[in-house]
């Protein structure tokens, strides 16, 4: 009896989406037809309406990571060890050139925004080395109350089990809207020790 009210404790806690995704989930494992997935697109949108005040309508084209984030976001709610297995923390450093104050700012990701180069590990290179911060870049600098250049250093303090990666694809070029189609190796460079 007590653990038949755990489990209906624990299913009434669970959001329509993440019911959802788990039901089409299941379904697609016996399917032998293609599975219908309304009743995932219709929890979807309820779900981006109301955490994101936006309107979402699943029959346009819509931001994949956008879309991601939310069901990450769901299922973090629901579930205490989700955060091992999606997020990673970064932290970053902003240091004043002039005065050598600085600034250190922690955050968790579940989407590891990266600029697009030939293979993960340049782009996560690229991402992680130090950027020199001039011109209206400049970061104010609260030890000499005014703006000053700076040195950005990111580092990634935890990972999770996965790493979610999100390339850079589009550049605004002269007003327009450029996209970058080369293609990524997902494993390239050196051998993992």
């Amino acid at each position: 009896c007590l653990v038949e009210n755990v489990s209906t404790t624990l299913i009434n806690k669970i959001s329509p989406l993440l019911k959802s995704i788990s039901l089409n989930m299941t379904i697609k494992q016996r399917a032998v037809k293609p599975v219908a997935p309304s009743s995932f697109l219709w929890a979807l949108q309820r779900q981006m309406i109301s955490s994101r005040n936006t309107q979402y309508n699943f029959n346009s084209m819509q931001d994949v990571p956008e879309i991601l984030q939310v069901i990450l976001t769901e299922i973090s709610s629901s579930s205490p060890i989700a955060d091992d297995i999606f997020s990673s923390s970064i932290k970053s450093t902003v240091t004043c050139n002039t005065c050598l104050s600085y600034s250190v700012k922690e955050e968790r990701l579940d989407i590891l925004t990266l600029p697009t180069s030939l293979n993960v590990p340049t782009s996560l290179a690229s991402f992680l080395e130090p950027e020199v911060l001039l011109g209206s870049d400049q970061w104010f600098c609260p030890m000499c109350d005014c703006k000053r250049d700076s040195t950005k250093e990111t580092s990634i303090i935890s990972s999770s089990a996965f790493l979610i990666i999100q390339f850079i694809r589009f550049q605004c070029i002269d007003g327009l809207s450029v996209k970058d189609e080369q293609v990524i190796d997902s494993l390239g460079g050196p051998p993992y020790v």
